[in-house]
């Protein structure tokens, strides 16, 4: 292996894998910690621990479109898996979901519980999907919901604000703090929120 200790050495036990294997390792993922996400990630990694207050910290990471907002969430979410306890519970420090396309609050109710492994009537009143959504993130622990494609509250129309609200809400109440990452638009949405907007620290 001398000829490639320019290379690393996952890199270089790779080189002599069969071409099938090799082919597979170039297609996978790779995570490239740059200055900037490794800053990011550490503001993330912050909020996880943060003490629950009145006020939660909330983060926003704004973006263009294919910058890495979404491989910077995946990498920190991959950072902190579900565990169980010895008694069978589980303990989610985070809960990773995307925006739907058009939203709206019943929509949105759906999609944490369907992250959260739920079954449920979709068809549902959307104040009984957020008591479902309340008490599900109580039992499994989660300080922390991260929402990518927050820009599609764009796509909301009228009922943008009640979606803010429902966010606000479920921060307020459940003391757990929000991160928001989306492209300009995203900024956009928090700006018809004045109060909203204040709880974010924008990260670029």
């Amino acid at each position: 292996m001398t000829k490639f200790a320019h290379l690393n050495e996952e890199v270089a036990d790779v080189l002599t894998l069969p071409t099938p294997e090799r082919i597979e390792f170039c297609q996978s993922d790779r995570w490239v910690g740059y200055t900037r996400a490794t800053r990011i990630l550490e503001q993330l990694d912050q909020l996880l621990i943060y003490p629950k207050t009145l006020r939660m910290p909330n983060l926003l990471v704004v973006g263009r479109s294919g910058n890495g907002k979404s491989s910077i969430l995946e990498r920190f979410a991959c950072r902190h898996p579900i565990q169980i306890t010895a008694a069978g519970a589980p303990i989610a420090p985070l809960l990773h979901i995307e925006m739907p396309d058009t939203p709206d609050e019943s929509e949105l109710w759906s999609t944490i519980l369907w992250a959260l492994g739920i079954s449920h009537r979709e068809k549902d009143p959307a104040s009984l999907k957020k008591r479902q959504v309340k008490s599900a993130l109580q039992y499994a622990s989660v300080r922390l919901l991260v929402i990518d494609e927050f820009n599609n509250l764009s796509n909301a129309g009228k009922k943008a604000a009640d979606l803010l609200a429902a966010i606000k809400g479920l921060s307020n109440d459940l003391k757990i703090s929000i991160v928001a990452a989306g492209t300009q638009a995203a900024i956009n949405a928090l700006n018809s929120d004045p109060q909203m907007k204040s709880r974010f620290e924008p990260a670029c």
